[in-house]
């Protein structure tokens, strides 16, 4: 298929059929050219669907049972490969080219549709298209004495943000963004930059949550208040015990390392328990969490949870699992595709929950 060919394909589309038809079309263009190319033209396609194309993936009344089932199936995969490679700091011709060659590689056995599925799936990802971010410095590195350090050098900026957010909001939204410029022109280094701007969207959050609760006619009642005041307790769910995490040994299938997993070695362990085969961070997330985070705060907990559920796994113990459903007892990945989509779930959540930690420093 000719670029032009594509192109208008994508001009006229007008359904969830005509846009898997082009994905489609456009894998196997991507199929067809050399390796070295394929970075961008995938990049070219994106962009191009941004200006061209306007079909809602959301509307979901025109789905088909077909669609239904390729969706049940790839959304988590796709989404978990976004998460991972997202956050990576590779330029655009690398995330395309690992794009490419991790559903090319993971989906071996899918058909052109399925795989022309995943694009789509891709395409409606707000991270879509990919921009390389060139950060000179990663504000999770900073100890919690640094970060205290900077929050201490910039406070008299901090509390002038904290009054913004006091304003009543007709005025709060005109002088927010005005004055938050001026205020940090007084700031010196990008350090105390970065910080000032992680507390502007932390506040924001909060206002936002107040505002939702406000319109969502919560009331300050005795009962409600004591529901409030419960929920704030201190829940210890997620908080690693002393005790490491630990499998008979007879139980291990394998193990896969991982020598640089968000700056740290990893190794995943694929166990069997009982009929059910598991593979699990043998703990090391949540005991590398607990040194960033206040594990026992409802907000905390809310979140991980959250991520649990998106990629279909589980917390035993200090532990996170991920269930392999039919299993065979093949551990060839290249032969194994419940196989090869655990470990990359696994990665992608374990990923996930370590570059949130910016935001409970």
């Amino acid at each position: 298929m000719e670029a032009t060919t594509l192109t208008e394909s994508i001009k006229s589309a007008n359904s969830i059929y005509d846009s898997l038809v082009f994905c489609s079309n456009m894998y196997q263009f991507l199929l067809e050219q050399p390796e070295d190319e394929r970075p961008k033209k995938l990049a070219w396609f994106f962009e191009i669907c941004q200006e061209q194309y306007s079909y809602d993936l959301g509307d979901k009344a025109l789905y088909s049972e077909k669609i239904y089932d390729y969706e049940s199936k790839y959304i988590k995969f796709t989404t978990g490969l976004i998460d991972a490679l997202s956050v990576m700091g590779y330029n655009e011709s690398i995330y395309y080219q690992k794009l490419f060659d991790c559903i090319d590689g993971f989906l071996c056995d899918a058909t052109l549709e399925e795989k022309g599925f995943c694009l789509l799936i891709i395409l409606y990802d707000r991270r879509t298209p990919y921009y390389y971010l060139p950060a000179t410095f990663d504000l999770s590195d900073l100890s919690t004495e640094a970060f205290g350090k900077i929050m201490e050098e910039i406070k008299p900026q901090l509390r002038l943000l904290r009054y913004l957010f006091a304003l009543p909001k007709s005025k709060k939204n005109t002088y927010l963004t005005s004055n938050a410029v001026c205020i940090m022109e007084d700031l010196v280094s990008n350090e105390q930059k970065a910080v000032f701007l992680y507390w502007l969207l932390r506040l924001e959050k909060q206002s936002e949550d107040r505002l939702n609760a406000d319109n969502s006619g919560q009331s300050k009642n005795n009962k409600e208040g004591q529901a409030d005041l419960k929920a704030r307790e201190k829940d210890n769910s997620f908080v690693p015990d002393t005790l490491e995490w630990a499998v008979d040994p007879d139980s291990i299938i394998t193990e896969f390392e991982y020598p640089n997993l968000n700056g740290d070695e990893y190794s995943f362990v694929l166990f069997k328990e009982g009929e059910n085969i598991f593979l699990s961070d043998r703990g090391k997330t949540l005991k590398q969490l607990d040194k960033i985070f206040e594990l026992s705060e409802p907000d905390v907990i809310k979140n991980l949870k959250a991520i649990l559920q998106q990629y279909g796994a589980i917390k035993q113990e200090n532990a996170i699992l991920i269930g392999i459903d039919n299993w065979t007892g093949n551990i060839k990945e290249e032969e194994n595709e419940d196989l090869r989509k655990a470990k990359l779930a696994l990665f992608s959540c374990v990923s996930f929950m370590l570059n949130m930690k910016i935001f409970y420093v």
